[in-house]
């Protein structure tokens, strides 16, 4: 039997636990954290990172989340504008949409974040 103390393993424990436990747990313990250890330093060598780790990622999880009222008053504008565009002569509704499709284009290239294009 081998003791093994659990903070290594839960690191969330906030009290010190020691257990004794037959040879092949402490064994498949100490194998499972050794292949964590080797996964953490290759994506340290590799420079692999998160996908979410683009520009303004941070911003829009700072952002507070919109109310129902803000969400209501964004839903009414897009439709009065859409209301708006579908009386547009057609020629002119597909110059209005050019304009603000390279618009949104332009502002995600901007800032990374398309969170507030829409």
């Amino acid at each position: 039997m081998t003791t093994i103390k659990l903070n290594n393993y839960y690191p969330h424990l906030t009290e010190c636990i020691t257990l004794e436990v037959s040879e092949e747990i402490a064994v498949t313990l100490s194998i499972g954290g050794r292949l964590c250890d080797s996964y953490k330093r290759r994506k340290r060598e590799h420079d692999e990172c998160s996908l979410d780790g683009t520009p303004g990622f941070e911003s829009d999880v700072t952002r507070p989340p919109l109310t129902p009222e803000e969400i209501m008053e964004q839903t009414e504008e897009r439709d009065n504008l859409y209301t708006a565009l579908d009386q547009l002569p057609p020629v002119q509704a597909r110059r209005v949409y050019k304009v603000v499709r390279q618009t949104l284009i332009l502002k995600l290239i901007r800032t990374g974040s398309h969170s507030d294009l829409f």
